[in-house]
């Protein structure tokens, strides 16, 4: 048997962290088949893990890791459900790399963010007529990029982010499963062995509205066979509020299934983790191998430049004067061939600067959308669709906001513009649960006059 010096050495134990409304849980987990996994211990953070400072939150992080005696430094960060965006998408019959790139351009057009700025995976399941399905999760880059200082500053090495998401069903199992906490409640619907729904609701009192509300977004295929509801909860959650959980989701029509059980999440993950190693959904970029790892190193060993040098300077020396004589003889014979054209080309460019004063170099368009561009805020909280433009002149522009505020604010700045008139507010401004505000604007547009 031939053993890969260059395959990576499976992962056997591992440090799993989760925070759940401000608390931060750890437990570690380790074994070969039979995962066992240690007590779970928890604390509150002082600061918020997202807008702290990375160095200051690793430090707490480490002392709190100290103190309990955790001395394993390899660790799968569990991130919270409600920093995630979830799409589901039909997906076409198409090959590996042309599913790729199908999914990528789906969540350019629908996540608020471009794909360079979205840490990105997708999940598969089978819908209920046998049809291929997929959602799409993502976290915005920044967070990750602050994630994985944090654990950086806290001395431990990340290999894995991903969603606190409890385990989906069996795929011949559709069902809503709900993890209920103190301030927010996460929920998700498996089917087809995936997530068809993921989100993350705030634990309002009128809670049965908010379930129909994010089932509604279902197709009707799948709402008519989810069949039971698993609520998990902590186990100091009260009798009286498991009853009026009950009391609230029995209108849904399903079969409740409370599960008291600490931190089912971060040993769920910890142990898909172990057994796969690797995590289904994975925000990570792609770890490189040991070999490119290897190459990388040596290229910045003082040896490496040394000898890169050295062999660089014999190579330059050998074959300068050889190179200098053939490309010159080069030159001149390429010049030989075009030089009547270049004698040609001037006489035209003469005469183009003759009449070039007659001649338009502005073009109406790209000062329409530099106006455009100089009204729209940085922040992304508002943002183009489709921008049509009929005879240089009448402007529709199909546009998205994350909030009315934004479309009203935007709007406001348009109809302030001394070069913009006869502006139309749009017919029906459309926003479904959960979605940006989707709205048309129409306006004539008439140029400053050049000086």
């Amino acid at each position: 048997m031939v053993v890969n010096p260059f395959k990576p050495k499976p992962v056997r134990s591992l440090l799993g962290l989760a925070l759940h409304e401000g608390i931060l849980h750890a437990v570690t987990a380790r074994g070969n088949g039979a995962i066992e996994h240690s007590r779970t211990v928890s604390t509150p953070l002082r600061q918020d893990l997202l807008e702290g400072e990375a160095e200051a939150i690793g430090r707490e992080i480490r002392e709190f890791l100290d103190r309990e005696e955790i001395r394993e430094n390899r660790c799968l960060l569990a991130v919270p459900v409600h920093l995630t965006m979830a799409l589901p998408v039909e997906v076409p019959d198409l090959s590996r790399e042309d599913l790729q790139s199908y999914l990528e351009l789906q969540a350019e057009s629908e996540f608020p963010f471009g794909n360079e700025n979205l840490s990105l995976d997708s999940v598969s399941w089978t819908g209920p007529e046998g049809t291929r399905q997929a959602t799409l999760i993502a976290i915005p880059r920044t967070v990750r990029e602050h994630l994985e200082q944090v654990m950086h500053h806290a001395r431990l090495r990340l290999v894995s982010l991903t969603p606190g998401l409890l385990p989906a069903a069996p795929p011949e199992e559709t069902g809503l499963t709900l993890r209920v906490g103190d301030s927010r409640i996460d929920c998700h619907v498996s089917c087809g062995g995936g997530y068809a729904l993921i989100r993350s609701l705030e634990n309002a009192p009128d809670l049965c509205r908010e379930l129909r509300i994010t089932l509604g977004q279902l197709s009707p295929a799948i709402r008519k066979r989810l069949s039971t509801l698993v609520i998990h909860h902590h186990p100091d959650l009260s009798p009286d509020r498991i009853r009026t959980l009950k009391e609230g989701l029995s209108p849904l029509g399903l079969s409740l299934r409370p599960v008291g059980a600490e931190q089912p999440v971060l040993r769920s993950v910890l142990t898909r983790f172990l057994v796969d190693q690797a995590s289904p959904i994975e925000f990570l970029p792609p770890r490189k191998n040991p070999l490119e790892w290897i190459l990388e190193k040596s290229r910045s060993r003082r040896n490496a430049w040394i000898g890169g040098g050295a062999s660089a300077l014999v190579l330059i020396t050998l074959f300068s004067f050889l190179a200098q004589g053939w490309w010159l003889g080069s030159l001149e014979r390429r010049w030989a061939g075009m030089e009547q054209e270049v004698g040609n080309l001037e006489t035209m460019q003469n005469r183009i600067r003759q009449f070039r004063p007659w001649i338009e170099s502005n073009p109406r368009s790209l000062q329409l959308l530099h106006r455009l561009a100089t009204n729209f805020p940085r922040e992304g909280r508002t943002w183009v669709r489709t921008l049509t433009i009929d005879d240089g002149q009448r402007v529709l522009l199909n546009s998205s906001a994350r909030s009315t505020d934004d479309y009203e604010e935007l709007t406001d700045t348009l109809t302030g513009e001394v070069d913009i008139r006869n502006f139309s507010y749009p017919d029906q401004v459309r926003q479904r649960e959960g979605r940006p505000v989707e709205f048309d604007l129409k306006f004539d547009w008439t140029p400053p006059r050049r000086p």
